[in-house]
């Protein structure tokens, strides 16, 4: 009887812990899926607008010249420690002047487009695509010689 007893209590005791496990099953699952969204909502790229960006371009040229100018930073760090061969060192002056050169382009049209300066705004953007290319392919030798990091 004893025996019985003790099974049957085992028996119980197991039943609570599979209805306490199935009660949190059928609350992950909702979870889950409520988690999944949410990420998947917040991994969507959202790209605001910077403060006193004129246009999508203009955003995506201050976008790329930051991330360039940050490359260019790395590139002569590396140069300096020794991590770049010296030959290396014209490719990074290249680059740099190729940057220069789209800097100086992207604020003469900005200049030209907010009415500061004189210019056709079309001719300019134009110019600083021209500039943006020569840039991009000066920095891919840049990367050729850094390794691919930047």
């Amino acid at each position: 009887m004893l025996v019985s007893r003790l099974m049957i209590a085992t028996v119980r005791k197991s039943h609570r812990k599979q209805n306490r496990w199935a009660q949190k099953e059928r609350l992950i699952l909702p979870l889950a899926v409520v988690l999944l969204l949410t990420l998947g909502a917040a991994c969507r790229k959202n790209v605001s607008p910077h403060p006193n960006q004129i246009n999508a371009f203009d955003g995506a040229t201050y976008d790329t010249l930051v991330s360039t100018q940050a490359a260019l930073d790395e590139a002569k760090v590396q140069f300096r420690s020794g991590a770049l061969p010296q030959n290396s060192k014209q490719v990074i002056n290249d680059a740099g002047a190729a940057y220069e050169q789209a800097r100086t382009s992207w604020q003469l049209w900005r200049d030209a487009v907010l009415g500061v300066k004189p210019g056709d705004p079309e001719a300019l953007q134009a110019k600083l695509q021209t500039d943006l290319q020569q840039m991009t392919a000066a920095m891919g030798s840049l990367r050729q010689i850094t390794g691919g990091h930047r």
